[in-house]
C-alpha cells in the first residue's frame, strides 16, 4: 500500500492566500501604492486596497485609447514566471471562491465549454467595448509644449493647441508658469502671457502657436535656502474639458469582487463617492451579478475563475510555457485518482499544466504512484505521461 502523503500544497495554498490577501489590503493602515498593479484579482476602488487592479487599469486604458504598458507588462511577466499558479496561491477572490465552495450543497461539474467565456470577457469587456464606446472628451483641452534653451538663459516655447470640441475656438489665451517639480507648487507666473485674439482653431484640428521666449528657470530657492528643480507648465483659462465617461469600465461595472468590497460596504457607510454605484439600475445589476456568482460558487468550483476572470484568461495564455509548472512522469498508469481530486474537474493526465489548470497541487498527494510533481520547466523538459494501464 502506498504511503499516504501529507497535503503540503493545500496547506501552503491557504497560508499564502491569507498572506496575499493581507498584503493587498494594507491601505487599512494607510499604505497605498496605487501606481503598481497587484498580481491577483483585487478591486483598487476598495478603501483598504494597497495596489491597483490590472483589469481596471487595462479597461480604463482601453477607454482612454491608450496602452497601459506598465500594467500589461507586469501581468505578462508574472504569467511567464508563474502562469496560473497565481490564481491558486495569491488571488484573494479565488480563495474566497474556495471558501464558498465548502458550504454543504450538491456539487456539480461545470461544462468545459464555459471555460472559454473568460477569453470573451477579456476581449470584449476589457478591451473592445471600452475602446469603442468608453470615454470621450469635448472642449478646448490639449496643449502640447516643447521648449528649447538658447544662450543667455532664454527658453523658446513652442505650443500646439488641439480643439477637442465640436465648435471652433476663436481666440486663444495661455497661462505660463514654472512649478516645483516635486510638489507642483507655482513658483513663478508670467505676468503678461501671450494672447492670440485672432486665432481660430477648427473643431478636431491642431494649430501650432508662434514661438515665444521666456527666461529659463531650472531651479528655485525655498525660504529655507533649499534649491529645488522646476518644470515649465502651460495651460489655458479657456480650457473646458468635458469628459463623457459613459460605461468605460465595462468589466468593472459588473465585477463581483468590486461589488463585494466597494458597492456593498458603500451602501451602508455612504463613503463611496461614485454616483453610478448607487443608481437603482446599476446597483441592482451589480448585486444581481454578485448574487448569481455567490450561488454558483457554492455549487461549482471557482466559477468566476473559469468563466469570467480576464486576469485568469491572461495567465492561461502563459500557463504551458511558465517557468514554474506541474509535471507528470512515466510512472503514471492513468488510474484517475488525480482527476478525482482536481477542484476544477480536469482530466489531470491530459490537462495538467494546461490553460485551465491553476497549479493548486491537490493532485500531488492524490497520486498513489508519486507521478506528479511541481518544479521548473527549464532546464528540465516536461515528460509526456505514460497513459497505458499495465495488464494485471
Amino acid at each position: 500500500m502506498a504511503r499516504r502523503k501529507s497535503p503540503f500544497w493545500s496547506r501552503v495554498r491557504v497560508q499564502s492566500s491569507l498572506f496575499a490577501t493581507a498584503i493587498m489590503h494594507l491601505n487599512v493602515f494607510g499604505l497605498s501604492m496605487k501606481k503598481f498593479c497587484t498580481p491577483g484579482f483585487n478591486c483598487h476602488a476598495c478603501a483598504w486596497s494597497t495596489c491597483a487592479c490590472p483589469v481596471g487599469i487595462m479597461a480604463y486604458g482601453s477607454a482612454m485609447k491608450t496602452l497601459p504598458v506598465l500594467a500589461i507588462s507586469s501581468i505578462v511577466a508574472v504569467g511567464i514566471v508563474f502562469g496560473r499558479l497565481v490564481c491558486a496561491f495569491v488571488c484573494p477572490f479565488g480563495f474566497f471562491q474556495d471558501l464558498m465552495h465548502r458550504i454543504p450543497s450538491p456539487k456539480l461539474k461545470l461544462p468545459r465549454v464555459f471555460n472559454y467565456l473568460r477569453y470573451a470577457a477579456l476581449v470584449l469587456l476589457v478591451f473592445a467595448l471600452p475602446y469603442a464606446f468608453g470615454f470621450s472628451t469635448s472642449g478646448y483641452a490639449a496643449i502640447e509644449t516643447e521648449a528649447e534653451e538658447y544662450p543667455g538663459n532664454v527658453t523658446e516655447v513652442l505650443l500646439t493647441v488641439h480643439n477637442l470640441d465640436t465648435e471652433p475656438i476663436e481666440g486663444v489665451e495661455f497661462t505660463v508658469q514654472y512649478l516645483d517639480k516635486e510638489t507642483k507648487e507655482v513658483v513663478w507666473e508670467m505676468e503678461e502671457p501671450p494672447r492670440f485674439p485672432d486665432l481660430v482653431v477648427p473643431p478636431g484640428e491642431k494649430v501650432d502657436i508662434d514661438p515665444f521666449e521666456i527666461d529659463l528657470m531650472r531651479t528655485w530657492e525655498t525660504e529655507d535656502g533649499e534649491e529645488r528643480e522646476t518644470m515649465l507648465f502651460v495651460s489655458s483659462p479657456q480650457s473646458n474639458i468635458r469628459p463623457e465617461i459613459g460605461d468605460f469600465h465595462y468589466f468593472c461595472r459588473l465585477c463581483p469582487a468590486a461589488t463585494l468590497t466597494v458597492t456593498v460596504p458603500g451602501l451602508f457607510t455612504g463613503e463611496d463617492d461614485q454616483p453610478w454605484t448607487y443608481s437603482v439600475g446599476r446597483v441592482g445589476l451589480r448585486l444581481g451579478v454578485l448574487g448569481g456568482f455567490l450561488v454558483l460558487m457554492v455549487v461549482f468550483a471557482r466559477p468566476l475563475c473559469r468563466m469570467a476572470c480576464p486576469l485568469g484568461a491572461i495567465y492561461s495564455l502563459f500557463n504551458r510555457m511558465a517557468l514554474v509548472t506541474m509535471k507528470i512522469d512515466e510512472t503514471c498508469n492513468d488510474c484517475g485518482a488525480c482527476s478525482k481530486s482536481c477542484p476544477l474537474d480536469l482530466d489531470v493526465g491530459k490537462d495538467l499544466g494546461g490553460a485551465d489548470c491553476i497549479q493548486c497541487g491537490d493532485c500531488i498527494p492524490a497520486c498513489p504512484h508519486g507521478s506528479i510533481s511541481r518544479g521548473l520547466a527549464f532546464p528540465a523538459p516536461r515528460v509526456t505521461p505514460k497513459l497505458d494501464t499495465p495488464a494485471s
